[in-house]
């Protein structure tokens, strides 16, 4: 699924999510907001310099898991190891 696609995605779920929740509805918000937390993971992020460890090290943005791959193998987020 292509960027422009997941950002719809997630978009269309927090309006349906703000109105069940508008509806008091209990149990199916919790399914959306774990659906809507699940696409944003697949958009890429960048690693941030961690400064504290030999002389700096690159960490995930999310979890702070030092990961060198295409998903952080700790919390799933994609990573942009673009410049």
């Amino acid at each position: 699924m292509d960027e422009k696609k997941v950002r719809e995605a997630i978009e269309y779920l927090k309006l349906m999510l703000f109105d069940m929740e508008g509806m008091r509805f209990k149990y199916v918000p919790k399914y959306y907001k774990t659906a809507i937390e699940a696409l944003e993971k697949q958009l890429p992020k960048k690693p941030v310099l961690k400064r504290k460890a030999y002389g700096g090290i690159m960490v995930c943005p999310i979890c702070e898991a030092s990961d060198s791959g295409k998903y952080c193998i700790y919390c799933g987020q994609k990573l942009d190891w673009s410049e």
